[in-house]
């Protein structure tokens, strides 16, 4: 009879175990359609347009055809370094130490131009003490689409000075870190929206709508969190956690964390 009950208990668990890889299997199928899909879609729009623009390059001076390839073609790199990081999530090959001071000065280096055209202030707190042993490439991801998004949006505001700040901390081994801006705001209606892949924010963007994805994917897959507290029309600020040593995580490990 406790032999029964036994084999009966295992069998329910094993259900349960086949029923939940079912719905990932199911969950990254469906994702993988909207991605291909949208994904074809935005590659196709900067080809069209370098199309369209040989077949009026006649009727433009050279200054202007040059600006319009310019464009264009930055666009389709900036989709294409988003659909790498993707690759990158679902691939991590290194797994190193990380300075996270290093990395966000890499970062800020990497926008200076933005920054210092538009006049930004971009504000660090973070002790150089702070080294992760985990997979570098994705914090890069996160840090760089974070503030990324942080150096957008607070441009957009019409406050006579533009603020970004990074701030980092160590508590009970998780590391905590945050990107503040003092721009629009993140209106409520489109909270439950902001990682969904291919979603915009906001009308004036530029972007591709992978940037939030992506960084949810990245801080999933170090086994952290990431949550927002935002004002609209006042500031937004990203709150992300990650264990100060990440378990090396195997390809089944991520993948059921991907999924």
């Amino acid at each position: 009879m406790q032999a029964n009950e036994e084999v009966k208990r295992v069998n329910e668990n094993l259900e349960g175990i086949v029923q939940h890889r079912t719905k990932l299997l199911v969950d990254a199928n469906h994702e993988l359609d909207t991605f291909l899909y949208r994904a074809s879609h935005d590659l196709r729009s900067p080809l069209s347009s370098i199309i369209g623009l040989c077949n009026i390059a006649s009727h433009m001076t050279q200054e202007e055809l040059v600006e319009k390839v310019k464009l264009t073609t930055n666009g389709m790199d900036h989709l294409l370094s988003k659909l790498k990081a993707i690759s990158e999530i679902n691939r991590p090959t290194e797994y190193s130490s990380f300075s996270l001071l290093n990395a966000v000065e890499r970062v800020r280096y990497m926008f200076r131009s933005q920054i210092n055209s538009n006049r930004i202030q971009f504000k660090v707190s973070c002790p150089d003490t702070i080294v992760f042993y985990t997979y570098p490439d994705l914090l890069e991801i996160i840090l760089t689409n974070l503030i990324e998004n942080a150096l957008f949006y607070s441009k957009m505001s019409d406050r006579p000075v533009a603020v970004v700040e990074f701030n980092a901390k160590v508590e009970a081994d998780v590391v905590e870190f945050s990107v503040y801006d003092n721009g629009v705001g993140v209106d409520n209606t489109i909270r439950p929206k902001l990682f969904e892949m291919f979603f915009k924010g906001n009308e004036k963007s530029a972007g591709n709508g992978l940037g939030l994805y992506v960084v949810l994917k990245s801080v999933q897959a170090l086994r952290g969190t990431i949550t927002m507290e935002s004002e609209p029309g006042n500031y937004t600020k990203f709150i992300v956690q990650i264990p100060l040593n990440h378990k090396k995580a195997t390809e089944h490990e991520l993948v059921e964390v991907l999924g």
